[in-house]
């Protein structure tokens, strides 16, 4: 089982280091996360030996075809407080939610995010740049937040209104499922009804 170094942030918001046995990195980071580890950076200790590396690498097509979703915005932004809030330099926390990122449109968008908080922008700057995943509120609640000093407060905020707006999409879909799954058995009776009168 290939081994894989890590460093991370504890539940104390301290940071830590370590390794871990594993089969891959996302495997690894779940089994980090399950200890209280938050990890920030993971790597394999043989990276040649591991597999998905090199020529041999294999690519899942449909993980491109995968949306960026409210759940995902909420992970991200609780984590991006974590972070922040452990003074983590904006940079490095940038990183760590790159590496961690499992869908590829996230990845990329972040990426570019990061980068443009590398060339010296703000943080809501960079994120107006995707209004397909970061919204005005969203944008202005992170600007409000650097200007305060206060950033990792207003994204604990903002992983608690994102995730609330994730509840009550829930909650609106299980609440309209019973009347329209009633229209359409209401719909095939009515059918059978007039097929069998003609």
């Amino acid at each position: 089982m290939p081994v894989f170094t890590y460093k991370g942030l504890d539940g104390a918001g301290k940071a830590i280091a370590g390794i871990v046995d594993a089969d891959n990195a996302k495997t690894a980071r779940v089994r980090l996360r399950k200890q209280g580890v938050f990890p920030t950076d993971i790597k394999a200790q043989s990276e040649g030996l591991t597999r998905g590396t090199g020529l041999n690498r294999e690519v899942d097509v449909a993980q491109y075809f995968q949306w960026i979703s409210t759940r995902d915005i909420s992970l991200i932004t609780t984590q991006l407080a974590t972070l922040i809030g452990a003074h983590i330099p904006m940079a490095e926390a940038l990183n760590a939610l790159v590496d961690q990122a499992e869908k590829p449109k996230l990845k990329v968008v972040l990426s570019k995010v990061r980068e443009k908080v590398t060339e010296g922008a703000p943080l809501a700057d960079a994120m107006q740049d995707h209004p397909k995943v970061f919204d005005d509120l969203f944008v202005q609640m992170v600007r409000a937040g650097e200007r305060s000093g206060a950033l990792d407060q207003v994204l604990r905020r903002l992983a608690k209104f994102v995730e609330g707006q994730v509840k009550l999409k829930g909650q609106v879909a299980s609440a309209l499922a019973y009347p329209i799954l009633m229209s359409f058995v209401g719909i095939a009776i009515l059918m059978g009804l007039f097929i069998g009168v003609i």
